[in-house]
């Protein structure tokens, strides 16, 4: 019987009758959502998924460029649905990438507990990471966060980068980190267009919805004037994607190649003038740093770095005398830089002292309960599941939050060793240089997650930095030995000299 079933199976006949109906119910199903707003979303959720997904498990490293491309693009993606489909705060689209991620991270979990398999060039700030990953699923479960929902969420905005930084372990080399710095180089000078023309020319009527119906208050610097934010999911994402696109195009001026250079130069001024104008403070304070930084570093000799960290001193000195000096007249963007620059302890001008203040009560949150809030507890998730968000506006903070003192520790831990191995290899290269320049520019915002591209960008260079000192520092195998020196007794046997 059961051979006659599986030739039945095999007929063309058969397979034909069974596959239609399900094609026409799948068709059905199909127009049916698509006419249905509230469904349109998901509809579109799974057709990409479905297409991320096939294309993860052939070819991974493409999976990964093109949610470096998506992520970006999700912001006005999501924002052009918003006349055919309204605004949803839960939006499947988010989860795109997220899924993507555990889905890869879950088979090297599965390869590496289950089959045993060995965990190649392990290094100790990938054994930092896995204790973190342990730590932040068990805070998943904790109640004191508003519910289960609260602690899944808060794993798309803890958890997902450092799954991240576990790909870009095993499948990211230079070649490809190249491929990575020129593509986030072009996407933030793209933003940059698009946010000089929201800035001059004014937004599209769905953008505007947007602006009103999400209820985005940050975005408004003034009576009717609101802040460009060009394609991104907010206005922090799109002037944190324009530090990143600035550091790169100034590291490719100082180690570049000819062309790297001329891109550096044609793009630095665009993506440095909108920074600025984005009307947000601290990210132009961060950059002059690291900027300044990475002149000093990549320079040889320590007499080099000598002259070269006085000149910078006095440089960044007289960049922040000619900003405060700037006569900003009616522009409301620069009038917001200037004045917060020039008055930054002054509260009607600048928020330093409130973002400081978050920053000291997450600190005292963390240390009052040492076992941690929850997972969800200071991300977006905490608002929309747990009733409310404990978030701090910095990363160490938040972690202290949700994590407790164990899981705040081990992340200070993690920061302090990623920056002095990114110190110690600035100078091998062009990209190793850029990965400095992104850890220091975006410092304090490694793991803010609602920058869902820029997030990303930074657990890749952390990736990439400890797969390559990993690489430099892991004995040679038995194997290699082996063939290395059977190839030394070939050179010698048949060497016309011997």
């Amino acid at each position: 019987m059961s051979l006659f079933i599986r030739r039945l199976i095999h007929l063309r006949p058969v397979r034909l009758a069974a596959g239609i109906p399900l094609v026409l119910l799948a068709s059905y199903l199909i127009g049916q959502w698509s006419l249905d707003g509230a469904k349109l979303r998901i509809l579109i959720f799974v057709a990409l998924q479905l297409g991320i997904v096939a294309v993860s498990l052939r070819r991974p490293r493409l999976a990964m460029l093109g949610l470096l491309v998506y992520l970006p693009l999700m912001g006005i993606f999501r924002r052009w649905l918003i006349p055919y489909a309204g605004w949803s705060a839960i939006d499947p689209l988010i989860l795109l990438a997220p899924m993507t991620v555990l889905l890869l991270g879950s088979y090297w979990a599965y390869r590496t507990y289950i089959q045993r398999q060995p965990i190649m060039n392990d290094t100790r700030l990938f054994r930092i990471v896995r204790w973190l990953l342990l730590i932040e699923l068990l805070q998943v479960l904790n109640p004191l966060q508003g519910g289960l929902m609260s602690g899944l969420g808060g794993v798309i905005f803890y958890t997902v980068p450092l799954m991240w930084l576990l790909l870009t372990r095993i499948y990211a080399d230079e070649r490809w980190m190249r491929i990575v710095t020129a593509l986030v180089l072009a996407v933030g000078a793209l933003g940059a267009l698009y946010g000089f023309k929201q800035m001059h020319l004014g937004f599209f009527d769905f953008e505007l919805r947007w602006v009103y119906t999400a209820g985005y208050a940050a975005l408004m610097i003034g009576p009717g004037i609101v802040r460009p934010f060009s394609i991104f999911t907010s206005a922090a994402e799109y002037t944190q994607y324009l530090l990143i696109a600035t550091i790169i195009a100034w590291c490719w001026l100082l180690r570049g190649r000819p062309l790297q250079r001329a891109i550096g130069l044609l793009t630095l001024p665009l993506t440095a003038y909108m920074l600025f104008m984005g009307a947000s403070r601290t990210p132009v304070v961060l950059g002059l740093m690291a900027l300044a930084a990475l002149t000093v570093a990549h320079a040889r000799s320590a007499r080099a770095r000598a002259a070269l960290a006085i000149a910078m001193l006095a440089a960044c000195l007289l960049a922040f005398r000619l900003i405060t000096s700037i006569d900003v007249g009616d522009n409301s963007f620069a009038a917001r830089q200037v004045n917060g620059l020039s008055n930054p302890f002054d509260a009607e001008h600048s928020t330093l002292g409130l973002h400081w203040h978050y920053f000291v009560d997450g600190i005292a949150s963390g240390l009052r309960n040492p076992l941690g809030y929850g997972l969800g507890a200071t991300t977006l998730a905490g608002d929309k599941f747990g009733g409310s968000s404990m978030n701090s506006e910095v990363d160490f903070s938040n972690m202290l939050v949700s994590t407790g003192l164990f899981g705040g520790v081990l992340y200070v831990w993690l920061i302090l060793r990623t920056l002095r191995l990114a110190f110690a290899c600035c100078r091998e290269g062009v990209t190793q240089l850029t990965v400095l320049g992104i850890l220091l520019g975006t410092l304090g915002s490694w793991s803010i997650g609602g920058n869902y591209s820029t997030v990303v960008i930074i657990w890749l260079c952390i990736g990439y930095l400890d797969a390559y000192t990993g690489r430099l520092s892991a004995p040679e195998s038995a194997t290699r030995q082996l063939e290395r020196r059977k190839q030394t007794h070939a050179d010698v046997r048949y060497h016309p000299d011997v």
